[in-house]
Order: structure tokens, then sequence, then C-alpha cells
């Protein structure tokens, strides 16, 4: 994303801002432009690029606070993840694996059989039949809280 602030009511963001929930704008008010992402938690969302989110997980932080939605593949408290192609909820460890390009073969049949293919798992980074995952991103820890 370039510099470029883009407005709407209650929300300015560029490029890697972290930014409180406005009360009275919900984050799906916020359009999802190609190869944008927004994260979900319940107190914060994220406005980035794959790269900028990348940067996110490498560095080990992604402040968004406490979960909020049900994870559809564990059921267990989750995040929102939300592109252009793609609109799911999963737990933190699963998120990460997501964006890291490191689910694995179970959790990635159970993604595409129920959104289908979209650029997170695509086939540069999966192998259609296997499941199995290629140019994982390192990572350590991610830490979700705020400071």
């Amino acid at each position: 994303m370039n510099n470029e602030k883009h407005q709407m009511p209650g929300v300015t963001y560029t490029g890697l801002k972290v930014d409180e929930q406005p009360e009275n704008v919900a984050a799906d008010l916020i359009p999802v432009p190609v190869l944008q992402i927004i994260m979900e938690g319940q107190e914060r969302f994220i406005v980035c690029d794959p790269n900028g989110l990348a940067k996110f997980l490498i560095k080990g932080r992604l402040p968004l606070g406490e979960p909020f939605c049900e994870s559809e593949l564990t059921g267990v408290p989750g995040y929102r993840y939300r592109t252009d192609q793609v609109d799911l909820c999963l737990a933190k460890a699963e998120l990460v694996r997501l964006v890291a390009h490191a689910l694995r073969p179970d959790e990635y049949f159970r993604i595409r059989g129920r959104h289908g293919l979209f650029h997170e798992i695509h086939e540069d980074f999966y192998d259609p039949d296997t499941g199995e995952a290629f140019q994982t991103i390192p990572i350590k820890e991610v830490d979700f809280d705020e400071h």
C-alpha cells in the first residue's frame, strides 16, 4: 500500500497502522482493496498488505488483543481475517500458520473445501494434491497483546 491516506467516517489508516476499533464504525464497513488484509481482534484491527503482515509475524507481534469469533477449524475463540477474496475466522495458531504459508494438510483441505482457492492458499504455497506447504515464512512466537 502506498502512503496515501484512506478516509472513511471515524477511521483513518495508512500502511501498517493499527487502530482502535471505532465505536461508531464496524470494521465490516472498511472496503478491502486487492492485496490488502484486515485482521480483527475484539479491541483492535490491523489493515496491511501481505508484506506488512509478514513483518508483523517476523517481529513476533500482532497486536489484535483478545479473540472474538469462533475458529472455523477448531471452534475455539479466534480472529477474523478478511481480504478481497476470503473472510474467515481462525484461532491464533491457525491464523499464524495461514499467513506464514504453513498450514497443516488437514487445515489446508478444510479451508480450501469451505472457501475455494484464494491467494494465501494457491498453488505457489501449497501442493493442491497433498496439501504440503511450500515457501513457509520462518516465524517465532507471536504476541497478540498490545504492548
